[in-house]
């Protein structure tokens, strides 16, 4: 496995999961079981292939593997992109807890923003990770195989 096209392939899909997944409007997509994980594992491994050349095999192990790593790089800039685009966690934790009971407000207060985020970060590794695996063994499946040349 050359894991150069291996870095760069989980690189552009990770990239694009991780857009897909923050942007307003179509992070709608990943309600569908993380839709647009599974569409990065699978693009993933087509740009796997498409790097390797037409007569390369992309058993289903390593088609897994790519769609991990590509979910895995999605989780890591959905996150950052997350607290680029969305400042004022912060805010919002206020405004929760100034609603909230005592108690529940003491504990978002002792958790707080930072907190909160690393939550949501360790949540989309784990889920962007199983579903991309997920992705990459579908990505496997459909572009795996080594496509023959005829000869005549």
């Amino acid at each position: 496995m050359n894991s150069r096209n291996l870095l760069i392939a989980a690189g552009i899909a990770g990239i694009a999961i991780g857009v897909l997944s923050t942007v307003p409007v179509l992070s709608l997509v990943n309600c569908l079981l993380c839709g647009w994980v599974w569409g990065g594992a699978i693009f993933a491994v087509w740009l796997y292939k498409r790097n390797e050349g037409p007569s390369a095999l992309v058993s289903t192990g390593q088609g897994a593997l790519i769609g991990l790593i590509a979910g895995v790089i999605g989780a890591l800039i959905s996150s950052i992109a997350g607290l680029a685009l969305g400042g004022s966690a912060a805010a919002q934790l206020e405004q929760i807890a100034a609603q909230a009971d005592p108690q529940t407000r003491e504990i978002i207060q002792q958790i707080g923003a930072g907190g909160f985020s690393l939550i949501g970060l360790l949540f989309s590794l784990i889920f962007f990770s199983i579903f991309g695996a997920i992705g990459g063994l579908i990505g496997a499946a459909l572009f795996g195989k080594p496509r023959m040349t005829p000869t005549m």
